[in-house]
């Protein structure tokens, strides 16, 4: 079958001879360093290899073993800090996984079922990540970033809004930015990164692929998105200290449940811009930090003759409940303009009056 050679039992167990009669001579469960012998790009220490020259699982994987490549080999990684090549161990190093011990056997399982399982991979191959990659973030993410951009309720005043992204059938998940195939793997194709970093549009260098182009190609630069980003994280930071200033122990709970709820988000906002902007707005009005919106007056409460505007009739031709063209003078597209005139006229004295007063 389509499996990778010389990757067997002992790999990622070492040696089992004894482990029959002595189970602990071999590592039941291997950590991520057994997988970070292969996964890595750099040399032994005499620099005449490309891969830790006697290391066995169970042992650490330091530089007696192994001396991974600098992050200014140009060779090996981005200028942003993305693997140019498989090196999944060197990235998950700098991640928030290695940092909290979410290892390479949570997410990945180097056992691929028996054939005729459900389940199982086609064709031999290895089936290292479940077909549910967003289930299988939510797990431990479910708590933090899901509500936010799958537009959960968050507090019973304000509606959600789902995001955009999760609103697509087949649209964009955890992995899709936060794992970009930043890595070219041979015949394989592209790898995806480990750090957990999205590939961010507007430092991602020449023929690198990042978090966004990939789906967005066409529409938008790269410069636009990153504009568009920059703009997004600023505004809800900006909008975060000033509610936070303003906030003390007389406010509803329920904004302290909102707040807590963006910032363990931990995107600012980006998983669901309009979502975090409606659930700031609520806050900011109950704070006073801005005036409630008014409902927008109807033509009736601005004073305008409705009668005025062309209605059809049922034999398909546009009439005027009011005077026709013969009787004033007018004809029915000056009417229309004098009809929009004056409904911007009236919103305009309604908001500077009325409205202004409120503020």
């Amino acid at each position: 079958g389509d499996v990778e050679l010389g990757v067997g039992c002992e790999s990622c167990h070492g040696p089992g001879e004894n482990h029959p009669v002595d189970v602990g001579a071999i590592v039941a469960r291997p950590d991520a360093q057994a997988c970070g012998q292969c996964h890595i790009q750099g040399q032994d220490p005499s620099g005449e290899h490309g891969y830790p020259v006697g290391y066995q699982p169970g042992l650490p994987l330091d530089e007696t073993v192994f001396v991974p490549a600098p992050l200014d080999d140009e060779s090996v990684w981005w200028p942003d800090g993305h693997a140019k090549t498989y090196n999944q161990y060197s990235e998950w190093l700098v991640s928030g996984h290695a940092e909290a011990g979410i290892s390479c056997a949570f997410c990945h399982d180097s056992h691929p079922a028996a054939a005729g399982d459900p389940g199982s991979a086609p064709d031999g191959e290895i089936a290292m990540t479940p077909d549910d990659t967003y289930g299988q973030c939510v797990l431990c993410h479910g708590g933090r970033g899901q509500k936010l951009y799958e537009g959960l309720a968050i507090v019973e005043n304000v509606v959600p809004v789902p995001s955009s992204h999760f609103s697509q059938p087949d649209g964009p998940r955890c992995v899709t930015c936060h794992m970009p195939g930043t890595a070219l793997i041979g015949e394989f194709g592209r790898g995806s990164s480990h750090t957990m970093a999205p590939a961010m549009p507007g430092a991602a260098a020449d023929m690198q692929p990042d978090s966004c182009m990939g789906c967005h190609t066409g529409l938008v630069t790269a410069a636009d998105l990153q504009q568009f980003i920059d703009n997004a994280q600023a505004g809800t930071g900006a909008r975060l200290d000033t509610i936070n200033a303003a906030l003390d122990n007389d406010a509803a709970a329920w904004t302290r449940t909102v707040l807590k709820a963006v910032n363990d988000d931990g995107s600012s906002g980006l998983h669901n811009p309009a979502y975090t902007d409606v659930l700031l707005d609520a806050v900011e009005i109950e704070l006073g930090l801005r005036p409630a919106v008014a409902d927008t007056p109807s033509p009736e409460e601005l004073g305008i003759d409705l009668s005025l505007l062309p209605q059809a009739d049922t034999t398909g031709t546009t009439t005027s409940t009011a005077t026709t063209k013969a009787e004033s003078g007018l004809t029915m597209p000056s009417i229309i303009l004098l009809v929009i005139v004056a409904v911007i006229l009236a919103a305009g004295a309604y908001a500077f009056f009325f409205r202004g007063a409120e503020s």
